[in-house]
């Protein structure tokens, strides 16, 4: 298990996800409703697969020291 690639994906998540529901309302010109976009949802996502990708090495990888042979 690496410290460091959990600590790292937990972190790069918790970004993702607190960045990711910030909605920006347009009104259009003949609005028959207010439009709402989610502009961070294109920065977001590539950081949530960075960061499950970080968290599933980080608890998968084996430490140097645990795979010596004695």
């Amino acid at each position: 298990m690496s410290k460091l690639a959990t600590i790292l994906g937990i972190i790069v998540l918790a970004i993702a996800f607190g960045t990711a529901p910030m909605p920006l309302t347009l009104t259009l010109q003949d609005p028959t409703r207010n439009v709402t976009i989610y502009p961070n949802v294109l920065f977001a996502v590539p950081l949530i697969l960075l960061g499950t990708l970080l968290l599933l090495y980080g608890v998968t990888v084996k430490n140097p020291q645990d795979a010596r042979v004695t």
